[in-house]
């Protein structure tokens, strides 16, 4: 009887201690927890990058199949569509040039080159799908007409940090490129 309190005791300490480590960017950007961050000339960094892209056309096609009438509005919706499959294309492009330029780059250019090209390429279709979905637009899109509800801020921001992450990831590639001609 003293023995189970004993193995009680010791597994309730344990599972009321801390972990061991703190989470932190340094311990998520890993290739062991996100294979986005492996070696970039390993067949591991190619594939998950590829991966990246060619899921976001998978989510083009599912756009697709959504119906006109269940949507708050149809014209954002098709733009949602187009900008999932433009931008999944874009990602396995820059993946497929991802280890050339990866033996130019340092490891932590590597790691901003593939998180800014995937969350670049991703929040650019997401945008525009939340507009469909809640029937807003916002100043950065002009050329879609009037929206049904208004603008929105979120959807705005969302296209700015778009903006800015796919060009980071294409300044790196070109940084990478030309790092590799003069080599």
């Amino acid at each position: 009887m003293a023995a189970s309190r004993s193995r009680s005791s010791s597994a309730a300490r344990k599972a009321s201690a801390k972990p061991s480590g703190s989470l932190s960017l340094g311990k998520i950007l890993t290739p062991d927890v996100c294979p986005l961050f492996a070696k970039p000339n390993s067949g591991k960094f190619l594939a998950s990058n590829i991966l990246g892209g060619v899921l976001q056309c998978l989510i083009s096609l599912l756009i697709g199949f959504i119906p006109p009438t269940a949507i708050g509005w149809y014209a954002m919706l098709v733009k949602a569509h187009v900008s999932f499959m433009f931008n999944g294309c874009l990602a396995i492009l820059l993946a497929m040039i991802g280890p050339e330029i990866g033996k130019s780059l340092s490891a932590s250019q590597m790691k901003v080159w593939a998180l800014t090209m995937h969350l670049g390429t991703f929040l650019n279709g997401a945008a525009h799908l939340k507009g469909a979905i809640s029937g807003t637009k916002c100043s950065l899109i002009r050329t879609m007409g009037r929206a049904p509800h208004g603008d929105d801020p979120v959807m705005e921001g969302m296209l700015m940090m778009c903006g800015v992450c796919i060009v980071i990831a294409v300044a790196l590639t070109v940084l990478g490129l030309h790092k590799r001609i003069k080599a």
